[in-house]
């Protein structure tokens, strides 16, 4: 994920969702970033709706455990998806790549003070594998073009 591009374009406003793959040129560079689509069903139309709102996350080796969002507060929690070694820094990111606030441990939370244009997480244990959600956005401030909200 080129996140300083990702983040450049939400901050204007631009809606598009982050995804991971494979720059894959040897064999040993396979299966290293993966997108995880939270879809219905594995039917075409379903991914695609899954997609188009956003239902997905990237990772390069982390997995997503627990996600919630109520209107107010986000709580993540990532980690390996066997060997739980539940030391994960959490970084919330917002506008322009601000980091509004980071954490340690089994999870992450941050509670939105309404004033963010969006807010995006990114999750990293020890050796450096990565997950990234996609933002919660204020709707307010973005252009809506492809029916999302």
């Amino acid at each position: 994920i080129g996140t300083d591009f990702w983040d450049d374009q939400l901050s204007k406003g631009i809606l598009f969702w982050g995804f991971a793959n494979d720059d894959s040129h040897q064999p040993f560079e396979i299966n290293v970033g993966w997108t995880h689509i939270f879809a219905d069903s594995t039917s075409l139309e379903d991914v695609k709706r899954a997609v188009k709102k956003g239902n997905l996350y990237a990772s390069n080796g982390l997995y997503l455990h627990d996600y919630s969002f109520d209107g107010k507060l986000i709580r993540e929690t990532a980690d390996f998806q066997y060997d739980r070694i539940k030391k994960i820094h959490y970084k919330f990111i917002g506008q322009n790549g601000a980091i509004l606030a980071e954490q340690d441990g089994e999870s992450g939370s941050y509670i939105l003070r309404g004033d963010e244009m969006y807010v995006r997480v990114e999750a990293m244990a020890p050796d450096g594998d990565m997950l990234w959600t996609q933002p919660i956005v204020n709707k307010n401030r973005f252009k809506d073009e492809n029916g999302i909200f």
